[in-house]
């Protein structure tokens, strides 16, 4: 795995309580990780990573 293209493609904090991207924070403050909509499947699909951009 080329780890330059998993590098999060903006700060975690911007979006607190939405948990688009794995490592965006739910309300309490928690990683957000397997129940974000990122690694969810049948909705939205965020570009969280370098490696999205096509």
């Amino acid at each position: 795995m080329n780890y330059e293209l998993r590098i999060g493609i903006r700060p975690p904090y911007q979006y607190v309580g939405y948990c688009r991207c794995p490592y965006d924070l739910d309300p309490r403050g928690y990683e957000c990780g397997d129940r974000s909509a990122y690694v969810r499947t049948g909705g939205s699909e965020p570009v969280c990573y370098f490696g999205d951009l096509r």
